[in-house]
């Protein structure tokens, strides 16, 4: 689970208790009916305390109630939304993909916490499952949708809140075959779908109008006006870029994906999903734009071996301060001399390429 400091999992008991919920609760059993009297009351009490407050929109309330409730109450599942939506919309820093994934371990779990307190029979226990996490999604995309909402979609990660709706809807579809349920999932889908093309869409224009501005801010020579530089900001060619085969095989993916959820494919779109999710978090600039690379591994591979030797000297203090000079002012790098770089005391290369002291009589 990403997307949340670890100061917030210290300041709310509740999220705590969810977030490091054991393998065995005390209060079930194996069958899965321990609950007594008294838990029961206890939770239906913590229940109609937060529907009150969830009818007036107050959140933070909920908040508060749900750090004074013993760990059962948290865990029965009307109580559980309640407490993630609000959790959600009031702490900036807990997102989407955060909560979604702490309702999974919940639903997950082998003992089935989240509906002891709920009615013995199943079709009741299905409807409140499906209309407690339908009522979650709904809120959760309808508050992102509001423009005057506290949550900005552009802080949401989309991608990964879709890997996580792809484990809610196989952990769900083997609980409920609920339609609405199903509608919910389909809706959530939907919208992170949008907002990770938009995303995609809107850093590329991004990327286009800095290019177009480095473009117009430049003179006939390529220098930027009003500075003597001899280093200019490299431009990216569209005419050069031709789609390889590795990065035509990523797109191709991607493709397929959107329409194995269009058609409800849920099982094959996870596969999917978890294959171009491991791509892109393993992305080989060299492998998916050659054509743009190749000119820096041709140069890397003709100098490895003059290099090699010097390699040798990143510990030194030498090393370190080049380092700072290359990054943080590239021509005055540029324009160091030989003789600064190379100090009486700096390793020297022998002819057969080791390591030799320089004299300092020299």
């Amino acid at each position: 689970m990403g997307g949340v400091v670890a100061n917030s999992i210290m300041t709310h008991v509740a999220l705590n208790k969810l977030v490091t919920l054991p393998e065995t609760l005390n209060f079930i059993n194996d069958q899965g009916n321990a609950a007594t009297v008294t838990i029961i009351d206890k939770t239906d009490d913590c229940f109609d305390a937060m529907s009150s407050m969830w009818q007036k929109g107050d959140f933070c309330d909920i908040l508060t109630l749900a750090d004074n409730q013993p760990t059962y109450c948290l865990c029965d599942i009307r109580i559980a939304v309640y407490y993630l939506y609000s959790l959600w919309v009031m702490q900036e820093d807990i997102n989407t993909e955060y909560i979604l994934s702490i309702l999974v371990k919940l639903l997950c779990h082998r003992q089935q916490p989240w509906k002891v307190m709920l009615p013995s029979n199943k079709d009741g226990v299905v409807k409140i499952l499906a209309n407690g996490v339908s009522i979650l999604l709904r809120k959760i995309v309808d508050h992102l949708l509001n423009p005057t909402c506290k949550k900005d979609a552009s802080c949401e990660a989309p991608d990964q809140v879709l890997l996580t709706l792809v484990r809610l809807t196989k952990t769900l579809q083997q609980l409920s075959t609920d339609s609405k349920l199903h509608d919910s999932l389909i809706t959530a889908t939907d919208f992170y779908l949008k907002l990770s093309k938009e995303q995609r869409t809107a850093s590329q224009n991004m990327a286009a109008e800095e290019r177009a501005e480095q473009t117009d801010s430049s003179s006939p020579d390529g220098s930027t006006p009003g500075a003597n530089l001899n280093i200019t900001r490299g431009q990216l060619k569209p005419n050069l870029f031709k789609p390889s085969n590795a990065l035509q095989n990523l797109f191709d993916h991607m493709q397929l994906l959107e329409q194995l959820l269009k058609k409800q494919q849920f099982l094959k779109a996870a596969v999917v999903l978890t294959d171009v999710q491991n791509e892109l978090d393993n992305f080989k600039p060299l492998l998916y734009f050659p054509e743009y690379f190749s000119p820096f591994a041709c140069v890397r591979a003709q100098s490895a071996a003059q290099l090699e030797p010097y390699l040798s000297l990143q510990d030194s203090f030498q090393w370190q301060a080049l380092n700072e000079c290359y990054k943080t002012d590239m021509q005055a790098f540029l324009q160091l001399s030989e003789s600064s770089v190379h100090s009486s005391q700096s390793p020297n290369l022998a002819p057969n390429g080791a390591f030799e002291r320089r004299d300092s009589n020299e």
